[in-house]
């Protein structure tokens, strides 16, 4: 049962089983040391107090950044909707100016209309730009010039 020059093959397996017990134990508590093996550090009251102040710091430092996070969110917020406030109003400009376009283009297409109705009403009561008589050749004569005459003088 023993090999030449070891433990009896018994002990070898009650050591292992007993290692791996402790191991077991050990993993079920979750603790991989021995607690008594650490050292007591005494711990005074100005030491308590002083880590209270600098745990009070760490959470004062960290609200205040918590805040300037909120405050540059904010004023990004705030950024965002001007640019889109100036948008819609660069688009309500566009807008607008097509529509003046439209308003002014069709107010001269009334005003050239206009303008043609009252030259055709003027035209037709004066009988101004019509040629009455027919175009045959010599009906139309050009005008000349009236004859120069010698003066006596």
């Amino acid at each position: 049962m023993a090999e030449p020059g070891g433990l009896p093959k018994r002990k070898v397996d009650e050591e292992d089983d007993g290692a791996d017990a402790l191991q077991k134990r050990r993993r079920i508590s979750g603790s991989n040391f021995h607690e008594e093996r650490l050292p007591v550090v005494p711990i005074s009251s100005s030491q308590e107090e002083q880590d209270q102040s600098k745990n009070q710091e760490i959470e004062v430092a960290g609200a205040k950044k918590k805040q300037d996070r909120a405050k540059i969110y904010q004023e990004i917020c705030d950024i965002m909707a001007q640019k889109d406030n100036q948008v819609i109003t660069e688009e309500d400009f566009l807008r607008n100016q097509e529509l003046e376009h439209a308003r002014s283009t069709s107010e001269q297409e009334f005003k050239k209309k206009r303008k043609e109705e009252v030259q055709r009403k003027w035209e037709e009561a004066t009988g101004a730009g019509r040629n009455d008589q027919p175009d045959v050749e010599g009906a139309n004569p050009e005008p000349q010039e009236p004859p120069y005459f010698d003066s006596p003088f």
